[in-house]
């Protein structure tokens, strides 16, 4: 006896096809067997057969009875699995870019909000700044102003 497995990778959403077998193994065991017959097209829900190393190839026959089984572990909500699901991916995606659209525009508003925070921040600094200057002018203004009375009273003493 035969069946069909629908297997999804996590990493690319590709769903690969098997056809799982019943095998005897030696010492009286039996063991499956599984034969890849191809990907499943996320758009048509139809299986691409595919061959060693990404060549094409004819996809067994099929015409054996086969107990299609999939298990939920296997391949659960696997996107475009016939066109049932077509629809609602869809919808998703639509959902998914209404979101993104939204997180865009609320980023944006922060971005300006923080631009003017910025220039804010920009003035301040020049004023400080500023008040950094006038405040260098004092001191250096009143050390020359004592300097001056040094030399005045240097003199007044030497002479």
């Amino acid at each position: 006896m035969s069946s069909i497995i629908k297997q999804r990778r996590k990493g690319t959403d590709t769903v690969y096809v098997y056809r799982s077998e019943s095998v005897e193994v030696p010492g009286g065991g039996r063991r499956n067997k599984r034969t890849l017959i191809g990907k499943l097209d996320p758009v048509s829900g139809e299986i691409v057969p595919t061959g060693k190393r990404g060549g094409r190839r004819s996809a067994p026959s099929l015409t054996e009875p086969v107990e299609a089984s999939v298990s939920p572990a296997a391949a659960p909500d696997v996107p475009g699995d016939g066109p049932e699901r077509t629809l609602p991916s869809l919808a998703d995606a639509a959902d998914r870019s209404r979101q993104m659209e939204e997180n865009l525009d609320a980023l944006e508003k922060e971005k300006a909000m923080l631009q003017e925070e910025l220039a804010q921040l920009k003035a301040q600094l020049g004023r400080m700044e500023q008040c950094l200057q006038d405040l260098k002018d004092v001191v250096v203004g009143n050390l020359d102003l004592c300097l001056r009375t040094f030399q005045e009273e240097d003199t007044e003493s030497e002479g």
